[in-house]
């Protein structure tokens, strides 16, 4: 069996990985050159994407509609959040578990920051709250990532 090489990367971290948009208005290009196209636009600091390639000191990366292009590294920031994913509202519960208090609800596309994962559950704080909420309602961490 002829073995593949893992991919390159510029900065020996795990490819892919979480970041978030760290700039007021950040560009992501069609490839990873200043002359290249402008896809989009983001203009929200701490939206959520994840790196899924890199070169020089560009990042590929995927946002949560599923979008790819190529974002300047000093763009991005290393500290993780969360996108509340689906059509109706996520409750953000007191304990990890489906019994517990209903402290508030999480509306679709609430960012949040991401303090722990374990289990089916993910520990979030976002707009005064710290609560917990089901992994599969978030967009911004793997199926079976454990952050303690």
């Amino acid at each position: 069996a002829t073995k593949v090489p893992p991919p390159i990367v510029a900065t020996g971290l795990p490819v892919p990985r979480w970041v978030t948009v760290k700039a007021a208005r950040v560009n992501v290009r069609r490839g990873p050159a200043l002359d290249h196209e402008i896809l989009w636009t983001y203009v929200k600091p701490g939206t959520p994407i994840e790196i899924i390639a890199e070169y020089d000191s560009w990042r590929r990366i995927r946002d949560s509609n599923g979008a790819v292009g190529w974002v300047k590294a000093a763009m991005l920031d290393g500290r993780r959040n969360v996108l509340v994913t689906g059509v109706v509202n996520a409750p953000l519960l007191s304990e990890p578990k489906a019994e517990a208090e209903t402290l508030a609800f999480a509306a679709p596309g609430l960012v949040a920051q991401l303090v722990s994962c374990t289990g089916d559950w993910c520990e979030v704080s976002t707009r005064g709250y710290d609560g917990y909420v089901e992994r599969d309602r978030l967009w911004g961490v793997y199926p079976h990532e454990q952050l303690k």
